[in-house]
């Protein structure tokens, strides 16, 4: 997907069976808060969930602090205790001077676990 959070948001919401999701977006940050609101208010099926995202940090004049907030939305009750899975941030980043990608493994990695 390339474009905006808004149009990713907008399919989804017509998706409430939706069990497994694969995403690759470019140009676009997503970070933990948002895609609970979005699973949470419109994917209430699902189980499987992995994500990668390619985006530009312009204008970061502290990069390592947005890299750091968005880390944090990911380490919130949701995420650790509701989902009982944590992104997998281990190897995330690649960072040049304004491109940041991050990559997770899938928070349920096996039927069994879900």
């Amino acid at each position: 997907v390339v474009g905006s959070s808004s149009g990713i948001f907008n399919i989804l919401q017509k998706m409430p069976n939706l069990y497994r999701l694969m995403i690759k977006a470019f140009n676009i940050m997503i970070d933990g808060y948002q895609w609970q609101k979005v699973i949470v208010n419109y994917l209430p099926k699902l189980k499987v969930f992995e994500f990668y995202m390619n985006y530009q940090l312009h204008d970061c004049d502290d990069m390592e602090k947005a890299i750091d907030d968005l880390l944090k939305s990911y380490h919130t009750s949701y995420w650790l205790v509701d989902r009982q899975c944590l992104p997998d941030f281990s190897r995330a980043f690649h960072i040049s001077p304004s491109t940041c990608t991050t990559r997770t493994k899938p928070t349920c990695p096996s039927e069994a676990d879900c």
